[in-house]
């Protein structure tokens, strides 16, 4: 069987109506990686022995679906579809939770970013980065990319006379 799957979120924090999509590339990445044949691509999302038997399913599985996506930077509002996955329900199944884990992250940090200060990203998480463990390296790095999303796309909005609010900082 064939299903739909929508991924959108349904409402933005505080009294906000908007978010800024950032983790695109990721999902995309995900899905590319599926019928590598190389489960060790899936060790970045899934470490650990307990994960292997996982690892190999989605390294040999092939995604024969369709998908269409906002693009990264772009303003996203509740209920609006953000990624659509038309393909088989057992491959939008498997999908739907690292989906769910990249997009939530990434555009919880990019949103908040072009909020907090919507004029300039500081990686402060690159130095934070280098103290600790492959994971959190690799979590930073991402966290970073996706507040510079937000700072791209404020900027590009400011040279289009877009008007976007955004919290004062702290």
């Amino acid at each position: 069987k064939r299903a739909v799957f929508n991924l959108f979120y349904r409402k933005a924090p505080d009294t906000n109506n908007w978010a800024v999509v950032s983790g695109i590339t990721e999902v995309l990445e995900v899905i590319k990686g599926l019928n590598c044949g190389d489960e060790k691509f899936f060790e970045q999302f899934l470490p650990g022995d307990d994960y292997k038997e996982v690892r190999q399913y989605f390294a040999n599985m092939k995604f024969t679906g369709n998908i269409y996506a906002m693009r990264e930077g772009e303003i996203a509002f509740p209920t609006q579809p953000i990624i659509t996955i038309e393909a088989p329900i057992i491959e939008g199944q498997v999908l739907e939770t690292p989906m769910l884990s990249i997009m939530n992250h990434q555009m919880a940090v990019a949103t908040k970013a072009s909020r907090v200060c919507p004029d300039r990203v500081l990686p402060f998480s690159v130095s934070v980065a280098e103290s600790n463990n492959g994971t959190r390296r690799c979590s930073c790095s991402i966290a970073l990319r996706a507040a510079n999303v937000a700072a791209f796309a404020l900027r590009v909005s400011k040279i289009v006379s877009i008007k976007i609010a955004s919290t004062p900082p702290f």
